[in-house]
C-alpha cells in the first residue's frame, strides 16, 4: 500500500497514477462493479505487499510502472477467476493468465511445464515469511558474537570394533 491506504492501482481514480484502465480494456472494466474491481485492487495491492514486505519496510513511498502494471495484472486475473469467469475458448484468456504468471508465478499457460518464477516473489531477497520481522542483534564483542557450534563428547553405546562399549 502507498501511504493513506491507497492500493497501487485504483479503480476510480483517472488523474491518479495507476488508473486500472491504463491496464485493462473499457469493455472488461464493464463487465464487473464498481466495488468489486476496487476490492480487486485491494487484494491484488496485499498480494504485492505480502512480498514486497519480505525486503523492503511498508508502506511505501511511491512505485514505478513495474509494480502498477504487475499488480493491474494481477487485479485483471482475480476478477476474471472470481467474478466474471474465463471463456473456455477465448485467446484473450492466456494473456489474463500469462500476466498474473508473470507476476505472482505459475505454470505459462502457452509453454506447457514452464512455471513462470514470479516477478513479485523475485522482489524477496530473504527466504523468510513476509510477515516476520527479523530482530537485530544484540551489541557484543564482534568476534565472539558470529554463530557458533558447540559440540560435546557423544554420550550412550556405541558398536565399535564388534563389540559395545559404554562412553561417558
Amino acid at each position: 500500500m502507498l501511504p493513506g491506504g491507497q492500493p497501487y492501482v485504483q479503480y476510480s481514480s483517472p488523474s491518479a497514477p495507476g488508473y486500472l484502465a491504463q491496464y485493462i480494456l473499457e469493455q472488461v472494466l464493464g463487465l464487473a462493479t464498481a466495488a468489486q474491481w476496487q476490492q480487486a485492487c485491494l487484494d491484488a495491492t496485499e498480494l504485492a505487499d505480502s512480498h514486497i514486505r519480505g525486503r523492503y519496510t511498508l508502506p511505501v513511498v511511491a512505485v514505478g510502472n513495474d509494480v502498477m502494471s504487475r499488480t493491474a495484472a494481477i487485479v485483471y486475473y482475480l476478477v476474471m477467476d472470481r467474478i466474471i469467469g474465463f471463456a473456455a475458448m477465448a485467446g484473450s484468456d492466456r494473456n489474463v493468465r500469462r500476466g498474473y504468471a508473470e507476476a505472482m508465478g505459475g505454470p505459462d499457460p502457452d509453454n506447457p511445464g514452464f512455471i513462470h518464477p514470479g516477478w513479485f516473489p523475485g522482489i524477496q531477497t530473504q527466504r523468510i515469511h513476509p510477515d516476520i520481522t527479523v530482530s537485530p542483534p544484540e551489541p557484543g564483542d564482534p568476534i565472539h558474537d558470529i554463530p557458533q557450534v558447540l559440540t560435546t563428547p557423544p554420550r550412550g553405546w556405541t558398536n565399535r570394533h564388534a563389540r559395545s562399549q559404554r562412553i561417558g
